[in-house]
């Protein structure tokens, strides 16, 4: 939680508001209290969806039915204004976390639980089913976890929401990697489409994972339509249940009161009271969340599910989104990620606890000091797939939003912008009090960062979509515009270029031989013609071409007398460069399954690369054999770094992996709100990276 700030409202309808829960697609969440002192959770809708008069009219139909939905798993609508100024919906508080919480935090639920939340989500859908509603976006986010059992919150906010004129026409509203196959291709949603759902969450409750997986919205729905679930290691009856809900045709699918039958006749029995619904491990991270309202986690002293002592508690907040470039969000520290809804709405924040709907507490693994893995995370106003650099205690970044940022290392306080005319993709670096940065406005931008630096802009012939490096007082770049620039880090003057079949979104870096200085040595860079060339350092004259299968957009990683490099064919390959040989020697080349985009790391006699097959891999450096793979959920397209014995890498699941080298087992793992691509950055026990759900991270190593 947070303190309200002065431009919060202090009342809605009857009820004082005392504190932020979180934010949404749809508005804003706080903790509320009836004149009788009942806590409620209170749902003030965007000024930009309220004042829509199809939203008004449709919120107050949906509210007025879900008024009449009082089940026993369901959280209660307790009152509403629809009518008023914003409207607003209070909703009974379940102090406990969500679903999504749990699973990401301390792992699936164990079987005989799933059963039991299975019994208990059957029985709140036909709850809402009796009424004429559907929830239209069940998830693990939207399902609370209470001592006595789940409850499913915002359900028939989702209809309200689709009527408005902001939903884009032909858009398709919900959260992908749990949409129902007509859901997926724009048909009407009924109470089936809640079914399919429900075995999703399910699969997740279960296994931690989705079946259909994560990644881009367009390829997880048409995983929904076309392809069979991924239930893991989901067997047995439940097994078969939860395929069942998972049928594509509608009505294949049973429906809530026969879900709830199978539950009664094959599931366990429980034989205890309601306080003893969930396990014991369960149970305990409940009754954290029970001692207060405020200090909604588990508390010091605590049974986690390891069964270890659970980490001292910590605050969760969700900074307000705005999809305004121009807005620069929050820097929150212990903040929570935002899984996106297609086209841009989300449901509001939930009715308890640190779970929101459209918001997903994103702690995982154990926790560090102050009891959360999060240092800070700061918002921007575009995706941020740029790599980053440090220095002088200052992490620089860029974004699609056109900007660079400049934050406090260690509070992620924002301290600076330097604006360029496009998206910074690529990457920046800092040298000699010099910021660098590439822009998609087709220029090479030099920004003074500090004494001595020095600013100017070379305009290329198209999009410069890679990160500059700098040696010797030069700065190398590659642009769209097929060529490889060498430029002076002082002037921005053009020192050569060299020309070559593609876009160069790889490299370049310089490699210096032995007994030769910076600017005598090799100048390595990729090229979207499938070619690494090997360039002149001092002329830009290319003294080597190397042809791979595809196009080369992983960086190259100069290796003792070498260079390692990934391409679109799926291979990983080693070069050898010294002694020089004009004809090329290929050390070896590594079939790693899919396109190899991440700039490949190395430590002793170990090569690290991610695929886009959804794996990591390390490859022996004198051998080119597998050493260890590890999967992960999804393709991974982000440079790794390596940090003493754990590599860190990030994937399009949205995942950011620590993986043990040794063992190829992760550490632990920690979920942002969307697909991680920038390549990471460790330094001074932080662990820092960008996400497309357009933050900025810096964990806890």
């Amino acid at each position: 939680m947070q303190p309200l700030t002065p431009n919060d409202p202090r009342v809605a309808g009857e009820f004082r508001l005392s504190a932020r829960l979180g934010a949404g697609g749809m508005g804003r969440v706080f903790l509320g209290y009836s004149p009788a002192g009942r806590a409620v959770a209170v749902k003030i809708c965007h000024p930009d969806i309220a004042a829509d008069p199809a939203f008004a009219r449709r919120f107050a139909l949906e509210v007025t039915a879900a008024q009449a939905v009082n089940g026993l798993y369901t959280a209660q609508v307790v009152a509403a204004g629809p009518y008023d100024d914003p409207p607003w919906l209070a909703t009974a508080y379940v102090p406990g976390p969500s679903l999504d919480d749990y699973v990401t935090g301390f792992g699936p639920l164990p079987e005989q639980a799933v059963w039991r939340l299975a019994a208990g989500l059957a029985e709140a859908l036909q709850d809402i089913h009796a009424t004429g509603l559907v929830h239209r976006d069940l998830k693990p986010a939207n399902v609370l976890l209470a001592a006595d059992g789940p409850r499913v919150i915002d359900f028939g906010i989702a209809r309200a929401v689709e009527a408005t004129s902001l939903t884009t026409a032909g858009a398709t509203f919900g959260t992908p990697s749990f949409m129902s196959p007509e859901q997926a291709t724009g048909m009407q949603a009924g109470p089936a489409s809640d079914m399919f759902a429900l075995g999703s969450t399910l699969v997740f409750a279960a296994t931690g994972n989705v079946p259909f997986g994560d990644g881009h919205a367009p390829g997880v729905l048409f995983r929904v339509v076309h392809t069979a679930p991924a239930l893991g290691a989901l067997r047995g009856r439940l097994g078969d249940l939860v395929a069942a809900c998972l049928v594509k045709d509608p009505d294949g699918r049973p429906t809530a009161a026969q879900l709830l039958q199978s539950c009664q006749a094959a599931g366990p029995q429980s034989g205890g009271s309601a306080a003893s619904f969930w396990p014991g491990p369960v149970t305990a991270v409940i009754a954290g969340y029970q001692a207060s309202p405020v200090n909604t986690a588990v508390r010091p002293g605590q049974v986690a599910p390891n069964g270890r002592p659970a980490a001292p508690p910590r605050t969760a907040t969700a900074p307000a989104w705005s999809a305004s470039p121009e807005r620069i969000g929050p820097t929150v520290a212990g903040t929570t990620g935002r899984r996106r809804v297609l086209a841009g709405l989300g449901g509001l924040a939930a009715a308890g606890g640190l779970a929101a709907a459209g918001w997903a507490l994103t702690r995982s693994g154990h926790a560090a000091a102050g009891g959360s893995r999060v240092a800070w995370v700061h918002e921007t106003g575009g995706p941020v797939r740029s790599a980053a650099a440090i220095s002088g205690g200052t992490l620089y970044v860029g974004s699609d939003d056109g900007a660079v940022y400049a934050l406090d290392a260690a509070s992620g306080r924002l301290t600076g912008t330097f604006r360029t005319g496009g998206a910074v993709s690529g990457g920046v670096a800092v040298a000699g009090g010099t910021l660098f940065a590439g822009s998609a406005d087709g220029k090479v931008h030099a920004f003074a960062a500090g004494a001595g630096g020095a600013s100017w802009a070379y305009p290329t012939g198209a999009a410069v979509a890679v990160t500059p490096t700098t040696s010797g007082g030069v700065v190398y770049a590659g642009s769209d515009d097929h060529y490889v620039y060498a430029l002076d880090a002082r002037t921005g003057q053009r020192k050569w270029r060299a020309l070559t079949g593609g876009p160069v979104r790889s490299g370049p870096v310089e490699a210096v031989e032995a007994g030769q200085s910076p600017t005598n040595g090799l100048v390595w860079a990729g090229s979207g013609d499938g070619a690494m060339y090997a360039l002149d350092a001092g002329t830009g004259r290319v003294a080597w071409r190397f042809a791979a299968g595809a196009a080369i957009y992983s960086g190259p990683a100069v290796i003792d007398e070498g260079v390692a490099f990934g391409s679109d064919d799926g291979r990983l390959y080693s070069l050898l460069f010294y002694p020089f040989d004009p004809s090329g020697q290929v050390r070896w080349q590594f079939a790693a399954g899919g396109a190899v985009r991440g700039t490949p790391v190395y430590a002793g006699e170990i090569v690290y690369a991610g695929s886009a097959s959804s794996a990591v891999y390390a490859v022996g450096l004198n051998s080119g054999q597998q050493v260890w793979s590890y999967r992960t959920a999804g393709p991974v397209q982000s440079g790794p770094v390596l940090d003493g014995s754990i590599l860190y890498i990030g994937g399009d699941d949205g995942y950011l992996y620590a993986i043990d080298t040794s063992t190829g087992t992760p550490q632990w793992r920690y979920r942002a709100g969307g697909p991680i691509r920038s390549r990471i950055l460790t330094a001074g026990g932080l662990v820092y990276f960008g996400s497309l759900d357009h933050r900025v991270y810096a964990l806890h190593a």
